[in-house]
């Protein structure tokens, strides 16, 4: 993509918005909603742990007991929930991954027995709660880590020179991350391709060549068309006959008209 002075955005969001370019809102309802389940069950489970107890129940925890209760709108929920992971790039890649599985899983190509020799599947579902994990993981050392020291540790050298090397270490953790989503999409890139190439596959099945059905209407055709022909030609020659019998015939009755 060409590189905009007015982008403001950080090389690893700019990343993380390529890898869902042009695949539309994913259909996260039905028969793909189980990624949406995947991505949360990794990413709660990873972001809220901490080198601590374990936090006390919050709100949201408290809501989301509640919701399972209510089958019908548990799903609603988890959508909501994954949706508002993309306030931060960690929780982006959860959203993405899950966006890209749903759309790789939704193709023909994913099923078809006519391209399957051509297609390295890979478990969706255990790419899915993997890089939810390792994001959930990355976020709770983000929490733990927190901002640049303050007070009287931001004038000391040594403790900034950690901070540094730690943010530093958790940023290429970050974008090694990001690296899987890449690599996820050029994979669903080649899967559409193959989508394209079976669609006119299947095209060409079923409309390349006329069925026999089609061969014995046009037979039909061409021999209705051959009697209406001949019919024609027939009627011409009579027509003519007819006009010479009445020509002699009116020649004859003038010369008898005029004995």
């Amino acid at each position: 993509m060409a590189w905009n002075p007015f982008d403001r955005r950080s090389k690893d969001q700019r990343a993380i918005d390529d890898a869902v370019v042009d695949l539309g809102k994913p259909a996260w309802g039905g028969a793909h909603g189980h990624f949406v389940r995947d991505a949360l069950t990794s990413w709660r489970l990873a972001a809220t742990s901490t080198l601590h107890d374990p936090p006390t129940a919050t709100r949201l925890d408290r809501v989301r007991k509640v919701v399972d209760r209510q089958p019908a709108s548990r799903g609603q929920a988890d959508v909501a929930e994954l949706e508002s992971l993309r306030k931060t790039v960690t929780g982006s890649v959860v959203y993405v991954v899950a966006a890209l599985a749903t759309a790789i899983e939704g193709l023909a190509a994913w099923t078809a027995d006519d391209v399957a020799h051509r297609i390295v599947r890979i478990d969706l579902s255990a790419e899915v709660a993997s890089v939810a994990r390792s994001a959930g993981l990355l976020q709770a050392a983000l929490d733990r880590l927190g901002g640049p020291p303050s007070g009287h540790l931001a004038k000391d050298a040594e403790v900034q020179a950690m901070y540094a090397r730690r943010t530093e270490a958790l940023a290429d953790r970050q974008r090694t991350l990001i690296l899987r989503l890449t690599a996820l999409r050029s994979y669903l890139d080649g899967l559409m391709d193959i989508e394209k190439e079976l669609e006119k596959m299947r095209w060409i099945e079923h409309h390349g060549s006329p069925d026999f059905a089609e061969l014995e209407e046009r037979e039909s055709d061409e021999l209705a068309s051959l009697n209406l022909s001949a019919a024609r030609d027939l009627f011409d020659e009579a027509t003519d006959r007819i006009g010479v019998q009445l020509r002699e015939a009116a020649e004859k009755l003038g010369d008898s008209g005029q004995r």
